[in-house]
């Protein structure tokens, strides 16, 4: 009992993305499973049908950032530089 709301609270704290219909022939069991490694939530009420409830990834979000960090112009990198070290040293630009 004490793992299902451990479970139930990791869940809380994840945002819902998206959810999709599974048939996997091989898949001959009923019942529920977390896959921590991809965050989605798989319920099979009969064997080899189900749903899978997506949460997003740290690792998406992650891959997000990257892709927006090197997407930003060296200019752009400057100045958000220049907005943290200012912010966080108490320092204003003139």
């Amino acid at each position: 009992m004490k793992k299902i709301k451990q479970l139930i609270e990791f869940i809380q704290n994840l945002k819902y993305t998206g959810w999709s219909f599974l048939f996997a022939w091989y898949d001959l069991w009923i019942g529920m499973y977390f896959d921590k490694k991809k965050n989605w939530l798989y319920i099979l009420p009969v064997p080899m049908l189900g749903v899978i409830i997506k949460f997003e990834n740290q690792n998406d979000l992650a891959d997000k950032a990257l892709r927006l960090y090197y997407s930003l112009s060296k200019e752009q990198l400057e100045i958000i530089y220049e907005k943290h070290h200012n912010n966080n040293h108490g320092t204003k630009e003139s």
